[in-house]
């Protein structure tokens, strides 16, 4: 994912045992900030654990900006969720979810222009 961030983009990818839910990658670039959780299906179900839920509902709730960004291995694409969505993906997983996307498609840097995009590190055209 890295190699698809413009090159003034800050990421750390973030392993954190210490608290728990923190997202896997956070991102800086031209001031604005944000988290991505990153999740693989193979079908439809997601493994979110409670603190995840937890951590992006508060973060959400201070307007923090955070993003779920799942690949499903098998059929190769990829959909982006608002942090927001956290409680409906651990209960739906995908299913009923396509909806819900903020991307849903198999291009990477697409994927990445769009959360970049709703982040505010680009304006929206």
């Amino acid at each position: 994912m890295k190699k698809h961030l413009p090159q003034n983009c800050h990421a750390t990818r973030v392993e954190n045992l210490a608290v728990a839910g923190v997202p896997d990658v956070h991102i800086a670039s031209h001031g604005a900030m944000f988290w991505l959780e990153l999740k693989t299906t193979k079908d439809n179900a997601l493994n979110i654990r409670k603190a995840q839920i937890a951590w992006h509902m508060g973060y959400f709730g201070a307007g923090g900006v955070a993003f779920f960004l799942v690949a499903r291995a098998k059929q190769g694409d990829l959909f982006l969720f608002h942090g927001r969505d956290a409680l409906k993906l651990a209960s739906n997983g995908l299913h009923n979810m396509e909806q819900s996307a903020v991307y849903h498609g198999t291009s990477l840097q697409a994927c990445v222009d769009r959360v970049l995009r709703l982040a505010g590190v680009y304006s929206e055209a």
